[in-house]
């Protein structure tokens, strides 16, 4: 069955009124504004009145030059039963090429996700919509025909970004739709279209490392829910708690903290509220049982281990400190991790004992 319907794509651009360089850009935005004000209610009153059943995501503007913010704001004011006319309301956040969480500054100004979104729930709360759902229903970040990309030319000009800094962003950006409140979050596109490098599959079904990312997330975190926040970007660093939404009795279904540093070196200590932790390779892709250097010693006070952990571009592997293979048991309640290299992937870390994360290397070795 249909659950959800989108009133159009980015009505707020091209793809409502054409774009027509004889005319000026406001005025073209105004009509764009003033079409979508009566649009969008005749649209919400047939479709409830035929399948009442279905929700009615409104809105689905471009973020490209803040014209989220603008457009939701000007439909709300031209006409007061927009604020009536949709069950979910859309946007999309583009910032690439940088990372999800800063602010990309532009030669218009400047635009962040954190700020578009704080921005739009103000517009919803003086027009009494305080409590509706957003979602992300596109966004993404493209690589470059060079680097795998399906088109030579993805329109995207210098804002491409390598394969993995891509799985990486994608899962980040994940990460902090559940930390900001956003119910979903929706890639363009699950392979490269509409000359956008953004797909998580090659044309041919091979995978990239952002859908490996991406499977890896969800294997640990099937239906998530953020329960606390261990550190929210301060220095570059990342921790966030999220109940997993495994079915009760798992014992995978613990709590799990998901972690990323991506301004250098530091040394970072995590609360781990059970009697072991174990560490596991968990690489991106595949299970695998290569090992690098490790080094972990116990110094001083039992209750807190220095653990060097030595990233290459971002990724560790275990070498045995207990006598099982592959695992290390602790027996103590601190991790005191020694950010060796900047971690841009995230690091999975389950208070029962799991202890994985994504690889951000590629090895032909596996």
């Amino acid at each position: 069955p249909i659950l959800h319907v989108e009133i159009w794509n980015e009505p707020n651009f091209q793809y409502m009124i054409p774009d027509d360089s004889s005319r000026p850009r406001q005025e073209l935005a105004a009509e764009r504004e003033a079409l979508y004000a009566k649009v969008l209610p005749a649209a919400y009153k047939a479709i409830k009145a035929k399948w009442p059943e279905v929700q009615v995501v409104g809105f689905g503007a471009g973020g490209a030059s803040a014209g989220d913010i603008r457009f939701i704001h000007n439909v709300h004011e031209m006409n007061p039963r927009g604020a009536e006319s949709y069950d979910i309301l859309s946007t999309h956040p583009y910032v690439r090429p940088v990372p999800p969480e800063v602010n990309s500054v532009r030669s218009w100004g400047s635009y962040s996700v954190a700020r578009s979104l704080h921005a739009i729930r103000n517009i919803l709360d003086r027009h009494g919509r305080a409590d509706a759902p957003i979602w992300y229903t596109e966004v993404g970040w493209t690589i470059s025909h060079e680097a795998g990309g399906f088109y030579e030319d993805s329109g995207a000009g210098n804002t491409h970004v390598t394969p993995l800094l891509q799985a990486a962003y994608v899962t980040r950006m994940y990460a902090l739709a559940l930390r900001l409140g956003v119910g979903r979050v929706t890639i363009m596109f699950a392979s490269d279209t509409d000359n956008f490098n953004g797909g998580f599959f090659n044309r041919d079904g091979t995978w990239r490392p952002s859908a490996h990312a991406v499977q890896t997330m969800r294997t640990v975190l099937p239906n998530p829910r953020l329960i606390g926040a261990i550190s929210d970007g301060r220095d570059g660093y990342y921790a966030y708690r999220f109940d997993p939404g495994m079915e009760s009795g798992n014992p995978s279904a613990a709590p799990v903290i998901m972690a990323y540093n991506v301004t250098g070196p530091k040394k970072v200590t995590m609360p781990v509220d059970a009697p072991r932790v174990e560490i596991i390779d968990m690489p991106m892709w595949r299970p695998s049982r290569r090992m690098i250097k490790f080094s972990a010693k116990i110094k001083g006070n039992k209750n807190i281990i220095p653990l060097s952990l030595y990233f290459l571009f971002g990724c560790f592997l275990t070498s045995p400190l207990v006598a099982e293979k592959n695992r290390i048991i602790l027996l103590l309640p601190l991790l005191v991790l020694q950010l060796l290299k900047t971690l841009e992937f995230p690091l999975f870390i389950s208070n029962q004992g799991r202890f994985c994360y994504s690889r951000t290397t590629l090895s032909k070795n596996f």
